[in-house]
């Protein structure tokens, strides 16, 4: 694996602050931010177990 020069690794590691600030700043407010995540989850969850059977029964 080469070895990643001084610019390469500030240049990771000023990417990785800033993606962590913009995940800082849209984390869910208030019921309205809780329940969009809540049917995110469960719509994710869904298609989980759609995949799951689906590639369970086709063959």
């Amino acid at each position: 694996m080469p070895q990643m020069n001084r610019d390469q690794r500030n240049a990771a590691w000023q990417a990785a602050n800033q993606w962590r600030a913009r995940a800082a700043q849209t984390q869910p407010t208030g019921l309205a931010g809780s329940l969009k995540l809540l049917f995110t989850w469960l719509a994710f969850g869904a298609l989980m177990i759609v995949g799951v059977v689906l590639g369970l029964f086709s063959y």
